[in-house]
């Protein structure tokens, strides 16, 4: 609610800094998040029947139990993906999510991912040398992406439900940043 109140203008800001209660989404942000969010319930149809096929090809994963299941979250820059990495080295003991399934949640894609990677390697190749151009190399050398790294679970709780830390990256508006992080509630060194 707080995003479609972003958009239209009317977020009441609930911070003492005037920048902040005087912001207004630039009109390019506010078309770009009119347009994304068209696409996304146009596109949930679809997003069903992608999940729907999991349901129809891999129902047991359904039967996994995540009692024990321990998720790692974090701020921007606060060592979560290394942590993660970390994690996926003892791959005995631990899972950490891969980058594209993060973007890519289907059990029946990865799968037909992992088969069209062992008929051409090349093709896991180009993504990544596009994946790297389009993010330059300040990004990459602060946080190295390639197909199979380990990404962060909060990656996937912003791309595919819109919340933790890095909504902002998803919706990058102070004041909805402040409602889903609550920041404003932290000490003032740590929200600078």
């Amino acid at each position: 609610w707080k995003r479609l109140q972003a958009i239209a203008g009317t977020l009441t800001s609930t911070s003492d800094c005037p920048e902040l209660r005087n912001y207004k989404l630039p009109k390019e942000t506010v078309k770009f998040w009119i347009l994304r969010t068209l696409f996304y319930y146009a596109t949930l149809p679809i997003v069903d029947i992608l999940f729907l096929l999991d349901d129809v090809f891999y129902g047991d994963y359904q039967k996994c139990s995540l009692d024990d299941a321990v998720f790692v979250i974090g701020g921007f820059r606060s060592g979560t993906t290394s942590l993660h990495r970390a994690i996926y080295l003892d791959e005995e003991r631990f899972v950490s999510p891969r980058m594209f399934e993060v973007q890519w949640p289907y059990i029946w894609l990865l799968k037909f991912f992992d088969w069209l990677e062992e008929r051409d390697p090349s093709i896991v190749q180009k993504f990544e040398a596009k994946l790297q151009g389009a993010l330059g190399d300040d990004i990459i050398s602060r946080h190295p992406m390639t197909w199979h790294d380990a990404e962060e679970d909060d990656t996937l709780l912003a791309s595919w439900h819109y919340s933790g830390w890095y909504a902002g990256a998803v919706f990058a508006h102070p004041e909805t940043l402040i409602h889903s992080g609550l920041q404003h509630q932290l000490p003032e060194s740590a929200q600078k």
